[in-house]
């Protein structure tokens, strides 16, 4: 929509009547070409009043327009020279410049390319030439872009941003604000302008929408946090993209540690059995040298007791030759009967002391035995102390399997940590 007609710029356009490539302008009469530059004045130009003005800027930073609504900014006027199909044009648009329309051939893809250029950003971004010197019209030297930008508060004038381009080099020549300056300082002062020709939610050119459209969600949010948002809002989206990206790196770590938690539980239970079965082993084992320390008991016991009875005979023995000496000396009466009693007696004192070297002989050997039956009792003993102390270790090593089935229940309660395959492996070992 055009501007009031008191605020109504003026807007010169002289279209080459010669170059067969100015959109099929050339031979009209007058009458044709003031139809189309009314054409071109209502099509190429929106802009509303400019009492209607706006307090919210570019990414969420207040900008004061001026008294005709421009925000700081914004496209004040656009002059090019031998550019594209245009010999000599200039446009004054409104305060509030959002889409260029129009018929077909009225040069609106050619304005728009004079926007990108003169505001320092490459071709790539119109998805058409790519090199600057096809934009000069055919059969020119050079060509020439002009624009001009509002100001901001804190400038004392506008910015003229004038490029020229010159063909047989392929190269672009700056001034701003009719001084010679670089395209890097271009670049500068758009960004500081927040102009983002290059975000396709600011700027969206004809030959970009497909690739517009095709655009992933994401990738158009973040776009318009360019254009629109506050700055430290992309940082925000960084984060929190950052945060989701840390969000799935640790459910799929949950995922992983949840596998290694059921192969844990799975390869435990195989290990309980083992467990089991080794110690129904153990105990079996356990039974049998019992079992014959047991014997080894009772054969001492058996070995003692006879000793003690042969003990006892051989003592009453002794007693009982004694008795008799002293029963025989004072009944000798007589020598012949001394003698003949001497002689019994002698007879008897041998068959006693025969029997008595006997139960001795008898008694050593019961002794041998019993010292034999004392060193076997020394030796199970000995035994019976090892199989302790082996028991003791065996039920401390089932002590830390039972710790570490402890351990390994509590970490399936909790988080369970990291897991390593060699020191797990090593642990069970």
């Amino acid at each position: 929509m055009a501007s009031n007609p008191s605020s109504r710029r003026r807007r010169r356009v002289v279209e080459d009547e010669s170059d067969p490539d100015s959109d099929g302008l050339g031979g009209v009469g007058e009458s044709k070409r003031r139809r189309l530059e009314q054409q071109i004045d209502e099509a190429v130009l929106t802009a509303d009043s400019p009492t209607s003005t706006r307090t919210k800027g570019v990414n969420g930073v207040k900008t004061h327009p001026d008294d005709e609504g421009f925000q700081p900014g914004a496209i004040r006027r656009v002059k090019v020279k031998n550019f594209v199909t245009y010999e000599m044009a200039e446009f004054f648009p409104g305060p509030n410049l959002n889409m260029v329309i129009g018929p077909n051939g009225t040069g609106k893809s050619s304005l728009v390319c004079a926007i990108c250029l003169g505001l320092g950003f490459s071709p790539k971004h119109l998805g058409r030439a790519g090199n600057v010197k096809e934009f000069v019209k055919h059969g020119k030297a050079s060509a020439i872009i002009e624009i001009e930008l509002q100001r901001r508060p804190r400038d004392r004038d506008h910015h003229v941003i004038r490029v020229q381009i010159d063909r047989e080099r392929n190269s672009l020549k700056w001034w701003l604000n009719g001084a010679d300056t670089t395209h890097k300082t271009i670049q500068t002062l758009m960004r500081d302008l927040k102009i983002q020709v290059d975000n396709l939610c600011q700027f969206l050119p004809q030959d970009r929408v497909v690739e517009f459209a095709s655009a992933t969600p994401v990738d158009l949010l973040h776009e318009t946090l360019r254009a629109a948002a506050p700055l430290e809002m992309l940082d925000w989206q960084s984060s929190l993209q950052a945060l989701h990206k840390e969000h799935k790196e640790h459910l799929r770590g949950s995922e992983n540690s949840a596998e290694q938690l059921k192969s844990l539980e799975e390869r435990q239970a195989d290990m309980q059995n083992d467990v089991d079965r080794l110690r129904e082993q153990e105990e079996a084992r356990q039974r049998v040298k019992d079992l014959g320390d047991a014997r080894h008991v009772a054969d001492y016991l058996e070995a003692r007791s006879l000793y003690r009875d042969k003990r006892a005979e051989e003592k009453l023995a002794v007693k009982t030759l004694k008795k008799l000496e002293n029963e025989a000396a004072p009944s000798l009466q007589a020598v012949n009967r001394k003698q003949e009693y001497h002689e019994q007696l002698s007879a008897a004192v041998h068959v006693r002391k025969e029997a008595i070297r006997r139960a001795e002989a008898a008694g050593d050997t019961l002794l041998t035995a019993i010292e034999e039956a004392d060193e076997q009792v020394k030796a199970t003993e000995a035994r019976i102390t090892t199989t302790r102390k082996g028991y003791d270790t065996k039920r401390q090593e089932l002590g830390k399997i039972r710790s570490k089935i402890g351990a390994l229940e509590n970490q399936a309660k909790n988080k369970p940590p990291e897991f390593s395959p060699q020191e797990h492996n090593t642990q069970i070992v």
